[in-house]
């Protein structure tokens, strides 16, 4: 929702059913126990606060990973965004 100021409302996450490869990116990121990265929060609809740095530079790992490799699993370029980035200390899995 638009306001007069020219701001919008914090819509908040869409329902998981509508954005499916938010279930994989939450799986990937509990299952590999990915650290500092919490999509509970809806840090890129707010137009008053700055993503945080770590939130940014992971998704800009996974869209370069992405766009060099298209044939790359999503999950796949999450893990692998993860390991680049020093964020994973749980077990490795495939």
């Amino acid at each position: 929702m638009q306001r007069k100021t020219g701001s919008f409302d914090d819509p908040g996450l869409p329902a998981e059913d509508v954005l499916p490869l938010l279930i994989v990116m939450k799986k990937v990121i509990r299952d590999n126990e990915i650290a500092g990265v919490d999509l509970t929060q809806p840090f890129f609809h707010s137009p008053s606060a700055a993503p945080p740095r770590l939130h940014s530079d992971f998704y800009a790992e996974i869209s370069a990973l992405c766009a060099s490799d298209p044939a790359m699993d999503a999950g796949a370029a999450m893990l692998q965004a993860a390991r680049n980035l020093g964020l994973t200390h749980g077990p490795v899995t495939r």
